[in-house]
């Protein structure tokens, strides 16, 4: 066993210090040690176990690491039962790589398991069932289920409220979490109230500097930008990046969602070289990071080349976006509306190099993929709808035919009739 924790302890200090290969072969090697001198289910064994599966994820081998997480399950489930809290540990794991894979009803379905086995056996306001609840709410979010999303995050933070205090950490992330849902919803308002209150307590109670605090001030700009308060939001979204920046790094998380923020807001109000700018900084960010989810790629691209087409710049554009697109074709973890939006986009900077062909089907196909995923465009996105349907009837009615333009305004007037 002292051999063992040695070996252990030299794979988690090469996954401390990024150093993935190293992790994997070590945990890999003390794994295959482990089982032959304790047997496979012993407890350090599937300790052991559930540590190399982490190091598969985090280096995107999710599928080598769901298969581990699943013989992982079934042992707990076999010796320990299908209850105990090491199991529903694992489900959660297993659940969390399924979300990462895009089976998301499969992950859906799994958390909410977890979630009534916690409340059967630790109760309802235990720290743990509400950290299910919390990631139960991730999951609805990330499949547009809004409605459903708010009513379990507002049940969270009722009782946060109640246990913990009103400016409790946990009590206050829920609190933007909450918020953050609404603007999805398009109630700019409700959040923006919400939001600001957060991040009041959140700077006395954790620090102007915390990760934390800082995405409050992101969820409060973006909302004071969809009420049309634009110098403020700008102001907002600019202090919080140059916080971020000094605190958290230029290429954290946090701070290229901060940076992604203030340049749409820039780029609304018509500021498009300095809207340009921050997104292309932003997407230079995001594509060395390890850790960057494709749809951010995608919609950082998207924000470039939107800024490049309003400057006519369409042969720069239609570059940069194009890559882009081939790359993440493959990828389950891009909602097909944002690629659809993306390659309207793509039709609008081929339509000003003259690639006439190329681009009537990025434009019509794109928006035609648009609208039958249109149930998972956030209501807050829905003018994205509207403005990939005026491209394409732009496109016919400048270069005919005019039946086709005809047809896509009956289209676009029954789209939006039903709707």
């Amino acid at each position: 066993p002292d051999t063992l924790k040695t070996m252990a302890n030299l794979a988690a200090l090469y996954l401390a210090q990024g150093k993935l290969a190293e992790a994997e072969s070590q945990f890999s090697n003390v794994v295959e040690s482990a089982s032959r001198a304790l047997g496979p289910e012993h407890p350090m064994t599937l300790k052991l176990r559930v540590n190399l599966s982490i190091v598969l994820a985090t280096e995107g081998k999710l599928a080598e690491a769901g298969s581990l997480q699943r013989e992982i399950v079934e042992v707990n489930r076999r010796v320990l039962g299908p209850e105990h809290q090491n199991t529903l540990s694992a489900m959660n794991s297993l659940a969390v790589t399924y979300h990462g894979q895009g089976r998301k009803a499969e992950a859906q379905a799994m958390i909410e398991q977890v979630l009534a086995a916690k409340q059967r056996t630790l109760g309802s306001d235990h720290p743990d069932t509400l950290k299910m609840m919390t990631n139960l709410t991730v999951m609805l979010v990330d499949q547009a289920k809004f409605s459903g999303a708010e009513e379990l995050s507002r049940k969270v933070l009722e009782i946060q409220r109640r246990i913990l205090g009103l400016e409790h950490p946990d009590a206050l992330t829920t609190q933007h979490n909450l918020a953050t849902i609404l603007w999805y919803q398009a109630r700019f308002a409700e959040a923006e109230s919400l939001e600001r209150a957060a991040l009041e307590a959140k700077r006395r109670v954790m620090g102007p500097e915390h990760r934390e605090t800082l995405a409050s001030a992101d969820t409060l700009a973006v909302a004071l930008a969809r009420l049309e308060r634009l110098a403020e939001a700008e102001a907002v979204a600019a202090q919080a990046l140059a916080v971020a920046t000094k605190a958290l790094g230029a290429a954290h998380g946090t701070t290229r969602l901060i940076r992604r923020d203030l340049g749409r807001i820039q780029y609304r109000q018509g500021k498009l070289a300095e809207a340009e700018r921050t997104a292309r900084e932003t997407l230079e960010l995001a594509d060395r990071a390890r850790d960057t989810p494709p749809d951010f790629i995608v919609n950082c691209a998207s924000d470039l080349c939107k800024a490049l087409l309003d400057q006519g710049r369409h042969a720069e554009a239609r570059a940069m976006l194009q890559p882009v697109l081939a790359k993440i074709a493959e990828s389950k973890n891009v909602p097909a509306w944002q690629t659809a939006y993306a390659r309207t986009l793509l039709g609008a900077a081929l339509t000003g190099q003259q690639r006439f062909a190329e681009a009537e089907a990025a434009l019509a196909d794109g928006c035609r993929e648009l609208w039958q995923n249109r149930a998972q465009v956030p209501p807050a996105d829905a003018g994205l709808l509207r403005e990939a349907g005026e491209r394409v009837l732009r496109f016919y009615t400048e270069r005919g035919p005019l039946e086709k333009a005809e047809e896509w305004r009956r289209i676009i007037a029954a789209d939006e009739g039903n709707n």
